[in-house]
């Protein structure tokens, strides 16, 4: 542990009222003292936090899992210029989170159905052809029909729109709907409502010092309307990897944030609100001279606006603070997230539902190594890195990556692409004790799809900002549906949308209960849902006997359908101590013991320890005493 200016300060996420303490201690004067003094603090904060309904990844023992190979998603990346982007979207409406992944030339794209138990390749009964260099895919109800239609971005050859026509049937539309026939040398791309009126927009980048990023206006025809100079968007000498529509000065209206490479500079683009933009990157701060490859767009430090983080080369990240005026301050390298390797996806997301969003950053390259981090935020205003959580050493060259919850256990799972030799990731969220709500928007005057609305959520005198988009990271796109952590609360005091659109749309609703999914449609606030596909929940994990114990307990669970089983001991600082089981069971009552030792056979000292019980999404976690 580093001491600071003599002070600790911990942040024990949830309710700042309720969660949050002060450590201090003189360390100068007998730093043997200090750290026993702190030690004991930090236990005592720990078990309270436990004791209250805990918040913090930390304290919950929140693991990932590595299973792509196990749901059967065979696939491999095997174009090495610069790595391709992740759809995490259900495509075909059916609950469940479904992969959507890019393809090397000669190869189709790769749409992989989720089944929950696992995932199927789909492309060929979609009748998707396209066998061109993809990077991004992005799916998008851009007719607002109420399925989801498809842009393939492709690096050599000509990008495609496909029109979904329901159930498998899908339509190459890309000329009748008035986009380039020609081929195009397109990295990223982006959907958003630029002019407000209910239609989704498409905005395309060119990796191209003379050729100009697109804008193609929906004209609600079925048909676009390239109003690039009409608007003021024909960038030129910029070489884009990844752009996103973002309002951050919360007028309503959709900005546009441009991360070009080779030090060239970010372009943002403000919209004025009467169908054209005027560059502000320089007066507002965003202009940052990177070899810039991926953006990350979310609330970090929970002001109320929308922060930005941006991926670059070995001199570092950068995090672009929203100061509320129109600017923003980098504060990377002050937060301790600068990474300092080369980086490409980035997300923030909230991994341990504490209500803030954290951070996970892709990497290809890096001293002394490539490992992918994930920074936790403390909830106030900085963060700290993760380790012990499943992932420290994973080496793959990764870059773009996304965020859904493929099982539906209400916690965020990372899809990620690597390349050649390393497989595709999905890495899976153990999940903890912190509760969540998911939400599902449908735009009525606004975009079907409801990209662009913010979503606000107070509980317990605290306000959580949400906003949706339609590509995000590096090249790609995560899940439509809201997963939003409220940590220990159990009842959400309000839920407000505000929608883009004609109409301003803002919808609130009040005593929102948790751990359930919500479709709001605009207007008309909470609409039921059919019940959502099944997660395993016919499961029990039964308190240990004898408790307190020495030197052996008993551990009993239950599981009523074949299921891999991990049961895992922890101690309070959520570090492993010892894995019990971890396998394939098949149904039946199972009795474990443990005998107070450690992965290597070490005993372990007196104290208050975790055990965790998770069955495909079912998890619990229960305490025990061991007393020598």
């Amino acid at each position: 542990m580093r001491l600071l200016n003599r002070h600790i300060r911990i942040r024990l996420s949830g309710d700042a009222s309720e969660f949050g303490t002060r450590i201090q201690c003189n360390v100068h004067r007998n730093p043997g003292e200090a750290m026993y003094h702190i030690y004991r603090k930090i236990g005592a904060a720990l078990l309270f936090m436990l004791m209250a309904g805990s918040a913090s990844g930390l304290a919950q023992g929140i693991t990932f899992r590595q299973v792509a190979d196990s749901l059967g998603i065979a696939y491999m990346y095997n174009e090495t210029f610069w790595g391709g982007g992740v759809s995490f979207c259900d495509f075909d409406n059916d609950g469940l989170e479904d992969l959507s992944l890019p393809s090397q030339t000669g190869e189709p794209i790769y749409l992989y159905k989720n089944y929950l138990t696992g995932f199927s390749n789909v492309t060929a009964q979609f009748g998707i052809v396209d066998t061109l260099r993809s990077k991004t895919l992005l799916w998008a109800d851009y007719d607002n029909d109420g399925d989801l239609d498809l842009f393939i971005g492709t690096r050599d050859g000509r990008n495609s729109l496909y029109r979904h026509d329901g159930g498998n049937l899908f339509t190459d539309v890309t000329v009748a709907a008035g986009l380039p026939a020609e081929a195009t040398p397109t990295i990223a791309a982006c959907w958003g409502d630029y002019d407000n009126d209910g239609r989704l927009d498409l905005y395309v980048t060119h990796y191209n010092l003379t050729m100009p990023n697109r804008l193609y206006r929906n004209n609600g025809d079925g048909t676009f309307t390239d109003v690039t100079f009409q608007a003021g968007v024909d960038v030129t000498f910029s070489l884009p990897l990844a752009v996103s529509f973002v309002d951050f000065n919360n007028d309503g209206w959709q900005d546009i944030y441009i991360a070009n490479d080779e030090q060239i500079g970010n372009v943002l683009l403000k919209n004025l609100g009467n169908g054209t933009f005027v560059d502000v990157s320089v007066a507002s701060g965003a202009d940052l001279h990177y070899f810039a490859m991926g953006i990350a767009i979310g609330d970090y430090d929970n002001d109320g606006d929308l922060d930005m983080y941006v991926s670059n080369g070995p001199d570092g990240n950068g995090l672009l603070r929203n100061n509320g005026d129109e600017t923003f301050t980098e504060v990377a390298d002050s937060l301790g997230v600068a990474v300092y390797k080369t980086c490409w996806g980035v997300n923030f997301f909230d991994y341990d539902n504490d209500s803030d969003l954290d951070l996970y950053v892709s990497v290809s390259e890096g001293s002394p190594d490539n490992v992918n981090p994930l920074f936790e935020n403390l909830g106030n205003g900085t963060f700290a890195p993760t380790s012990g959580m499943g992932m420290d050493n994973d080496t793959s060259r990764s870059f773009g990556n996304a965020i859904g919850d493929y099982n539906n256990d209400g916690y965020c799972d990372i899809a990620v692409l690597n390349i050649i030799p390393t497989p595709f990731s999905l890495w899976e969220n153990s999940g903890g004790g912190n509760h969540w709500i998911k939400i599902e928007l449908q735009g009525v005057e606004a975009n079907r799809d409801g990209i662009g609305s913010v979503i606000e959520i107070y509980r317990q005198g605290s306000r959580i900002i949400r906003s949706a988009h339609c590509g995000i990271s590096y090249l790609s796109q995560n899940s439509p549906v809201f997963t939003v952590g409220v940590g220990a609360a159990t009842v959400v005091d309000s839920l407000i949308v505000r929608w883009p659109g004609p109409g301003f749309t803002v919808d609130v609703i009040r005593n929102v209960a948790v751990d359930q999914r919500l479709r709001i449609v605009e207007g008309q606030g909470v609409v039921s849902l059919p019940p959502e596909p099944p997660v395993a929940s016919d499961f029990r994990l039964s308190p240990n006997f004898p408790n307190p114990f020495n030197p052996v307990t008993n551990v009993e669970f239950e599981i009523r359908n074949s299921e891999w089983v991990r049961l895992t001991i922890y101690d309070l600082f959520g570090r492993e101590v010892k894995t019990l089981v971890n396998a394939r069971k098949a149904a039946g009552n199972y009795t474990v013991q443990w005998d107070g030792t450690d992965n290597v056979g070490r005993p372990v000292g007196s104290g208050i320890y975790l055990y965790r019980l998770k069955a495909g999404s079912f998890i619990q976690t229960r305490k025990m005493v061991l007393v020598r």
